[in-house]
């Protein structure tokens, strides 16, 4: 039983480790990425870590850099919902948060976009 329950936990915590891994950034860095974003109408997600294997698509309306009211630090903001850098791809397929000073691990640099 002791050992299942640690076993748990550390699956929660390498699940845990996956994610947000370029969602709190700094102020350029944040500022970078909606930059990039904002420069096309579309956007690429794809969790790689996560199993994923073909990315979603996004229509783009608003991109926007905003304080996330945590230790001085920014989130990105696309039609009103943070994103994580790390597994979004910009229109012609290049990793965002490697566009920044984030970096993101186990994450493809690009992908192909149609």
């Amino acid at each position: 039983m002791k050992r299942m329950f640690i076993t748990a936990i550390l699956t929660m915590l390498s699940f845990s480790a996956m994610a947000d891994q370029c969602q709190l950034l700094d102020k350029a860095d944040a500022e970078r990425g909606a930059q990039i974003l904002s420069q096309g109408t579309v956007a690429y997600k794809l969790c790689e870590p996560c199993g994923e294997t073909t990315p979603e698509k996004i229509e783009i309306t608003t991109v926007e850099a905003v304080d996330a009211r945590y230790q001085g630090l920014y989130e990105v903001l696309v039609n009103g919902k943070w994103v994580d850098l790390a597994y979004i791809y910009d229109a012609q397929g290049q990793n965002v948060a490697l566009q920044t000073n984030c970096q993101a691990q186990d994450v493809s640099s690009t992908i192909a976009v149609q």
